[in-house]
């Protein structure tokens, strides 16, 4: 199978999937991207991932469409797997190009945004509706112009099924998916006994779509009733947003990268309380935590029984939650044994035996195979 995948930026959240799927006998992938970083990324403190082992190909930012059309054209009987409809618009041209040209094409996306919070930044409430209003009406279109030429479609989370489904995207071709980090190499002792309670950690950019604000009222409402509770705060951002004036909750700087794993296992639990998240990595970091059901992350939650959800933005469900950690040691311990059971599952060589064994369900003309995620 010759795969070529059409990438914008390389991340963490997908070299370590590439490498594996092209470890696999018979797979010859070649990767294509379009920016070699991303600014809003750095500033998080992402770091340029290892590409050993990976075919890349960087497309000039001037010559774009030339060379990608170019390769297109010398590798028109190559599966072609496009990430993302329009994280680079410069690969959304190639991709209808692609689809015009009659290429074998697939695709790979998080769901997209359905809240008014910004990705990668806050932003007004009118802009933030206006995009909303642009984003479902963009996805209708790429439905009708897509839909019946792409095969199959890797749906980051339950969210983007239904989303592509409304799209007009054939549900036969749709295939669930999420993004795969490995293990840390690092051996961790988990260092329960350095505060009384409930030792909490929240990881992420400090945005109202992250809902810091949401972890921090449970928080303090659990509190309120006698709980002995805490909340650990890592990441970029305006510090001034977290309420550091109460003692239960501190700030904690930005967690260097590739660390993630290594702190949280001092913690009992992540909070990831998002309004939105297309995945959030950081939950298949930690295998044990709250997350909203916004987080798309959330159906690994599910079905390993490693984690709990509660409704997103309600802020007295958490704080019911947390006050049943607290006071049920068992829970705990339950969710622990969950993600000790499910961690296999989430490592990079399953997601890519699964993506193979789509490409050929679906040359087959046959049932896609059962999702090991959700």
């Amino acid at each position: 199978m010759h795969l070529i995948d059409w990438q914008s930026v390389l991340t963490e959240h997908q070299v370590h999937l590439l490498r594996e799927l092209g470890r696999l006998p018979g797979v010859n992938l070649q990767i294509v991207t379009s920016m070699r970083e991303l600014d809003a990324r750095q500033a998080q403190g992402w770091t340029p991932p290892d590409l050993s082992e990976l075919d890349v190909i960087a497309l000039s930012s001037k010559t774009w469409l030339a060379d990608g059309i170019r390769l297109l054209r010398k590798n028109r009987t190559a599966h072609h797997l496009f990430c993302g409809l329009w994280a680079d618009r410069r690969l959304f041209v190639l991709l209808l190009y692609a689809r015009i040209t009659g290429c074998r094409i697939s695709l790979m996306s998080e769901p997209y945004s359905d809240v008014t919070a910004g990705l990668l930044r806050d932003q007004s409430g009118v802009a933030g509706r206006i995009k909303l209003w642009l984003r479902r009406a963009a996805y209708r279109l790429a439905g009708i112009v897509l839909g019946p030429a792409v095969r199959p479609v890797f749906a980051i989370s339950p969210k983007a099924v239904a989303q592509f489904t409304r799209a007009g995207f054939s549900p036969d071709a749709i295939c669930p998916f999420g993004y795969f980090v490995p293990p840390s190499q690092s051996q961790v002792t988990p260092n329960r006994t350095a505060a009384p309670g409930l030792r909490l950690a929240f990881v992420g950019g400090l945005l109202r779509r992250k809902g810091l604000d949401i972890a921090c009222d449970a928080v303090r409402a659990a509190a309120a009733e006698g709980i002995g509770i805490s909340l650990d705060v890592y990441g970029p951002g305006d510090v001034s947003t977290v309420p550091t004036s109460d003692h239960r909750i501190q700030y904690c700087g930005v967690i260097p990268f590739g660390d993630t794993q290594k702190v949280l296992a001092a913690y009992d639990a992540l909070l990831v309380p998002s309004r939105f998240d297309g995945w959030a990595v950081v939950v298949n970091e930690a295998l044990l935590q709250a997350a909203s059901d916004a987080v798309g992350a959330a159906a690994m939650l599910r079905k390993s029984g490693a984690g709990f959800v509660f409704a997103s933005e309600q802020r007295q469900a958490l704080a019911e939650l947390l006050k049943k950690l607290a006071r049920e040691p068992a829970a705990l311990a339950a969710a622990r044994a969950g993600a000790a059971a499910f961690r296999d599952k989430l490592l990079p060589p399953v997601a890519a035996r699964y993506m193979l064994d789509c490409y050929s369900a679906q040359s087959a003309q046959a049932a896609n195979p059962a999702c090991p995620w959700y």
